[in-house]
């Protein structure tokens, strides 16, 4: 994850207007200043090192979808209508 902080104007704007394959951005996340997922950084990570955590937000259903649509352009370069996406994994 990267601050927007730490992009400039015109690059934070692509950025919060999804227009960037690789970042994705996270706003709005209470205790969180805005930030953005690169995908270009995704790694595996053992589940028993977050078995037992404490989760300190949750995505909403617009928020699994955008997600998902994101990945989908990211992974195989297609534009996937959100409506076209179920939050269900």
């Amino acid at each position: 994850m990267l601050p927007l902080s730490t992009f400039g104007d015109d690059d934070r704007e692509t950025v919060l207007r999804q227009l960037s394959r690789n970042l994705l951005p996270l706003t709005g996340i209470n205790g969180l200043e805005d930030h953005c997922a690169d995908f270009r950084c995704i790694s595996y990570l053992d589940r028993k090192l977050t078995d037992g955590a404490e989760r300190v937000a949750s995505m909403s259903e617009d928020g699994l979808k955008n997600l998902q649509a994101h990945l989908a352009d990211f992974f195989i370069r297609l534009k996937i209508p959100k409506t076209h996406l179920t939050p269900e994994l």
